[in-house]
C-alpha cells in the first residue's frame, strides 16, 4: 500500500500489476501499453487506405464535393461514413483544405449572352474616341476600407 502511494497509482491497480508479475514466467514488468487488458474505443472506419482513396479522387478532380466523395466511398468499398467524419479526415489527416464552392452560372456560354457581349464590345469600338476622352482611372482603396494602399 505504501508502494501504491508513493508510484501514483490505486491500490487496485498496483495488486493487479503485482499478480501479472508473479504470473508471468520471465519475471518482468510490462509497460502500460503492454498490461492495458483491453483497447478501448471502436477502430477507426476511414483508415490510410481510404486515405489513399479520397487524395486520388482529390487529386483527379480538384472540385469534388464532400457528397459526391461519400457517394464514390460508398460505390467503391461499400462504407457508410458521415460528411462530418469524411471532413475531419480529409482536413487532419489527408491534410486537405476545404472551402464552401459558390454556385456557378453555367448560362454565360448561351447564344443569348454571347450575342449580346458581342454588341456591347462592338458598340464600345464605334464609341472609341468618345472613350478615350471619358477615361478616368479610379482608386478604389479609398473606398475600400480594409484594403491598403501602396503608393
Amino acid at each position: 500500500m505504501e508502494v501504491a502511494k508513493r508510484v501514483g497509482m490505486t491500490i487496485a491497480t498496483t495488486m493487479r500489476r503485482v499478480r501479472t508479475y508473479r504470473d508471468d514466467d520471465e519475471k518482468r514488468l510490462l509497460t502500460r501499453k503492454e498490461y492495458t487488458p483491453r483497447i478501448r474505443g471502436r477502430k477507426p472506419i476511414l483508415t490510410d487506405v481510404r486515405s489513399a482513396f479520397f487524395m486520388d479522387a482529390l487529386d483527379k478532380d480538384g472540385k469534388l464535393t464532400l457528397a459526391t466523395l461519400k457517394q464514390h466511398l460508398h460505390k467503391e468499398s461499400g462504407l457508410t461514413v458521415s460528411m462530418t467524419a469524411i471532413h475531419k479526415h480529409i482536413t487532419s489527416k489527408c491534410m486537405y483544405s476545404l472551402k464552401r464552392s459558390a454556385p456557378e452560372n453555367f448560362n454565360q456560354n448561351s447564344e443569348r449572352i454571347l450575342n449580346a457581349l458581342h454588341d456591347w464590345v462592338t458598340g464600345w469600338q464605334d464609341r472609341q474616341g468618345e472613350f478615350l476622352e471619358r477615361l478616368i482611372f479610379i482608386d478604389e482603396a479609398g473606398f475600400q476600407l480594409h484594403m491598403v494602399h501602396m503608393v
